[in-house]
């Protein structure tokens, strides 16, 4: 073979193999809103994105009727669609798919039934295949041991049952007032739900996790992207992780999907999730580069160097957030010339929302800005799906507590500083 034949080979293969990584995929969104007149436009994004602060796709649904070409390049990845009416209402119930060369068929109903999906792309049908056997294997006999709770009225006790029965009862806008404070004097008590609620909460626990474990084993035996989905959606249970099951996952990806699909979105948020998990008190903070609203970047580490330090995760667009951290500025000014700092870190989808914000709330320390995800910083830290949150971390950088209040942190720089 001469070395010609060979340069020619080479480039072709290359050519080939860059076609391969840019191939378009071309998805078919089709189907019909059924007795679902509010069901006026639909969202598309990517899984584990916020469409907060991220663009997506939207749909007009036309005499209960729609269609739409999802266009996507590269090795598939999954999507999800949800009515903006449901969206906004904050109830969220996703539908998911592979953005594949193929048709997706999707039927929304307002009647309280899942979503019907039909597809005749490869992936897709994979993984409707596994969706369905894991809710005849895990899921049906316990929604069956839910609803029986509730039509017999088990699910709270008789003094909730009888309060509640009440508000059904009233429009007395006074009256209801008073059922909600004696209904509130029972949660006080731990008096609302039955131990029947209690075992059923332990029950659906075991259960996920046990899903969990049916679905590493799923991936392992099936190294496909569904297989590589199978075992990102596992990680959105986070809560259920100890520290065995956060071993497994880690084997499971590292040995097989890891080399597979390294740049695959799906792979980089499972990385991100397992590295995460050390975000708790007694773990380490994870360091990130952001600009500030001059574009000038900032490494967090840098900033807080030789500080006890407050890194406030927070958008212009999250009440609770900007709440919590108007309520930092006494703590702040108190203490900002004793080693405590705060930067701040909002999470835009346009950067004068933030300066807004800013001037509004009256924060004086550094903020840095995280525009439309670019950085993937919420994902790093294991919250894509909330606000923010804030992490105070010590002069070394290990983690004193995640989330606390302005009064816990006062109390903690008094023990510190």
């Amino acid at each position: 073979m001469t070395k010609t034949y060979l340069i020619l080979a080479a480039i072709a293969l290359s050519s080939i193999s860059g076609a391969a990584q840019t191939a378009k995929n071309i998805t078919r969104i089709e189907g019909t809103a059924v007795n679902y007149p509010k069901c006026e436009t639909l969202l598309v994004s990517e899984t584990g994105t916020d469409v907060r602060v991220n663009k997506n796709d939207t749909i007009q649904v036309v005499d209960g009727r729609f269609s739409y070409d999802l266009i996507t390049e590269g090795i598939p990845t999954v999507y999800e669609i949800v009515p903006l009416n449901e969206h906004i209402r904050g109830s969220h119930p996703v539908t998911e798919f592979f953005a594949e060369t193929g048709t997706v068929n999707i039927t929304f109903t307002d009647d309280g039934k899942p979503r019907v999906v039909k597809s005749d792309a490869p992936l897709n049908a994979e993984y409707i295949s596994f969706k369905k056997e894991s809710k005849r294997l895990f899921f049906d006999k316990m929604r069956h041991l839910s609803d029986s709770i509730d039509s017999n009225g088990l699910r709270f006790t008789p003094e909730a049952n009888i309060l509640i029965d009440k508000t059904k009862k009233t429009t007395d806008k006074h009256e209801l007032d008073s059922l909600r404070l004696l209904l509130g004097e029972l949660e006080k008590h731990n008096k609302v739900y039955s131990q029947a609620h209690y075992d059923l909460e332990n029950a659906w626990k075991k259960t996920f996790r046990k899903h969990i474990e049916y679905s590493l084993a799923y991936a392992e035996n099936n190294v496909t992207p569904v297989g590589l989905y199978v075992i990102k959606d596992a990680t959105t249970n986070k809560r259920l992780f100890d520290e065995r099951l956060l071993s497994e996952t880690a084997d499971v990806f590292n040995r097989i999907y890891a080399k597979k699909y390294p740049d695959h979105p799906m792979s980089r948020s499972i990385r991100n999730f397992i590295a995460s998990q050390s975000i708790k008190p007694g773990g380490r903070f994870i360091d990130f580069t952001a600009p500030d609203i001059e574009g000038r970047e900032h490494t967090i580490s840098g900033e807080i160097a030789g500080k006890v330090a407050l890194i406030d995760f927070w958008g212009s667009w999250c009440g609770p957030c900007r709440r919590l951290s108007k309520s930092m500025i006494p703590v702040y000014e108190a203490y900002k010339d004793r080693g405590f700092t705060i930067v701040g870190i909002a999470r835009e989808r346009k950067a004068e929302d933030m300066t807004k914000a800013i001037a509004k709330d009256g924060y004086t320390w550094l903020n840095l800005l995280e525009l439309n995800d670019k950085g993937r910083i919420w994902e790093k830290y294991g919250i894509s799906d909330r606000g923010g949150t804030t992490v105070l971390v010590d002069r070394d950088g290990k983690i004193l507590a995640v989330h606390p209040s302005a009064e816990e942190v006062k109390a903690i720089l008094e023990k510190v500083l």
